[in-house]
């Protein structure tokens, strides 16, 4: 069941001598892109990735997944290039001329989700003057990309640190002429990375203008169904889901042709959850496993699997578990053995990332589908 489903996922990655996305040139100068982050209650400058570029890698690799699962609803601007929504390509897909009269944005949105699902997922806008033939549309992406900046152990012993992180190479165009060799620099950075995501599972397919008056849950907010074959909702977030693997692997970031990145995944959490939940702590901070065990310990009952690799929270979870069982008195306390066979039931541990992702998407998969 699939009914509000969510999905966070948490991850640390090793990336060595990554171009990353570039801030600007100056001459034959390309800068990295940086930001700043509070540590000791001092701000200290490090490189980023920002969650427009991680979404937009996402994008990508979801296209390609998509096309390879069977699927055929994606337009050409979205599977060549990664361009947003021209606006000539979306009055294709509408199926009438709109007028207010015969049709409404809901019945666009209709059309243009069906017709791709990049669209459906990470989102559109159409931001032209509405006319009787012409109104605007908008979606919300359902993917969600936090920054992703150095994980806080390298950062917080001093502000000399940060400055090794990046650093400059000199490239140049092969060419036996001298004065042809393009000679530039650029930024690379190395560090350990961590960021976040989210997809909402529950809303793919379904409509963000119109309320489904059908669904009886007053708990949530369900958009009218638009795209009406399952199968067709599966590839979509398996697409989606199996995405990951490439940005987990370092397929992101400028200039990859001639860095692409040297990556390896430390750490990663995937969460699905049922209900509405907070956001778990980011994997920036240093202490957010411990307070990602008592996340999944409050939350414990929404929480349908959490998906683990080189992080052991059973024990963690466990403990945090059975102080709550305490303190709610005694007709409410479980042993400890019995709560940590109800953690251990949740938490799927793995040693690599493939497996886990494949895993993960299968889990979906059945869900949406039940």
């Amino acid at each position: 069941m699939a009914s509000n489903l969510k999905l966070y996922v948490l991850a640390r990655v090793e990336l060595q001598l990554a171009s990353l996305n570039a801030s600007g040139a100056v001459g034959n100068y390309t800068k990295l892109q940086e930001g700043y982050v509070v540590i000791n209650n001092e701000l200290i400058p490090v490189p980023v990735i920002d969650g427009n570029a991680l979404k937009n890698w996402h994008a990508r690799a979801m296209a390609e997944k998509y096309v390879e699962l069977g699927g055929g609803n994606i337009h050409d601007v979205h599977y060549k290039d990664m361009y947003r929504l021209p606006k000539e390509v979306a009055e294709k897909d509408v199926k009438q001329p709109c007028n207010h009269n015969k049709c409404s944005r809901m019945d666009s949105e209709r059309d243009i989700i069906n017709a791709c699902a990049i669209c459906d997922l990470h989102g559109l806008l159409i931001a032209e003057q509405e006319t009787p033939e012409h109104l605007q549309i908008k979606r919300e992406s359902l993917v969600k990309f936090s920054f992703a900046v150095p994980i806080e152990e390298i950062d917080h012993q001093s502000l000399s640190v940060s400055r090794t992180l990046k650093y400059v190479v000199t490239h140049n165009r092969v060419t036996p002429e001298s004065k042809r060799m393009m000679v530039f620099k650029r930024e690379y950075a190395s560090a350990i990375w961590g960021w976040q995501a989210l997809i909402d599972i529950a809303s793919i397919g379904r409509s963000q203008l119109e309320k489904d008056k059908n669904d009886k849950d007053r708990s949530m907010w369900q958009g009218v169904l638009l795209v009406k074959y399952k199968d067709e909702i599966v590839k979509r977030a398996k697409a989606a889901i199996l995405a990951f693997e490439k940005v987990l692997m370092g397929t992101l970031g400028a200039s990859t042709s001639r860095a692409l990145p040297i990556s390896r995944p430390v750490e990663l959490i995937a969460i699905l959850v049922q209900g509405c939940a907070p956001t778990p702590l980011h994997p920036y901070y240093k202490d957010y496993k411990d307070y990602l065990a008592k996340y999944i310990a409050l939350y414990f009952d929404k929480i349908e699997e959490v998906y683990s690799m080189n992080v052991d929270l059973e024990n963690k979870v466990t403990e945090v578990m059975s102080k709550l069982s305490q303190e709610e008195g005694s007709n409410q306390k479980l042993g400890e053995e019995k709560i940590r066979e109800n953690v251990n039931k949740k938490i799927k541990k793995y040693e690599d990332h493939y497996k886990l992702i494949e895993d993960l998407a299968k889990s979906v998969e059945d869900k949406i589908k039940a």
